[in-house]
């Protein structure tokens, strides 16, 4: 981040972490943005489409996050696989399945956006400005990597998809 500490996605967890301090006796690991595992299913399941726009970032649910990038005024965006494709990730990585699927409601990938004041929004997926529609010809598939190129334009590497998707600067 701005601040030169490591930021790790935790898709296991539903959650970002934040590593302070790397290399130093007073190094630690916080969470930096999501809420429990508990909270979080507890919450899917009362409503799977709950608006969370604006939210805290210690409120917000985050459907698995996998790929992250900064851009130049310092918002980071936060590509979320989903919650079926986060067991599907959870079983691949660990050959076991330690997110039992039955307890997350189907929960479709999104782009989300952290603004410097600690506030989350949806960029791309239900409830953001682009591809809203889960069953759309066009929709995200399994957003795993994000980049900003040099033209200020949002890039998201769809691997469900086979894709690499464009987001024009201004759009997102």
């Amino acid at each position: 981040d701005p601040a030169g500490d490591l930021l790790i996605a935790d898709p296991l967890a539903l959650a970002i972490r934040k590593l302070t301090g790397y290399g130093t006796p007073d190094a630690k690991l916080v969470t930096f943005a999501g809420a429990s595992v508990v909270e979080s299913v507890t919450r899917l399941n009362a409503d799977p489409n709950r608006n969370e726009e604006g939210v805290a970032l210690a409120d917000a649910t985050l459907l698995g996050p996998a790929g992250m990038c900064f851009d130049a005024t310092g918002n980071l965006y936060v590509a979320e696989v989903g919650t079926t494709k986060a067991g599907t990730l959870a079983a691949t990585l660990t050959g076991k399945q330690p997110i039992d699927p039955t307890f997350l409601p189907p929960s479709p990938p999104r782009i989300r956006k952290i603004t410097p004041d600690g506030r989350i929004f949806t960029v791309a997926g239900p409830g953001g400005k682009l591809l809203t529609n889960p069953d759309a010809p066009d929709a995200l598939v399994s957003p795993w990597r994000l980049a900003i190129d040099p033209q200020g334009r949002l890039i998201v590497v769809d691997i469900g998809a086979n894709q690499l998707r464009f987001f024009p600067k201004g759009s997102y």
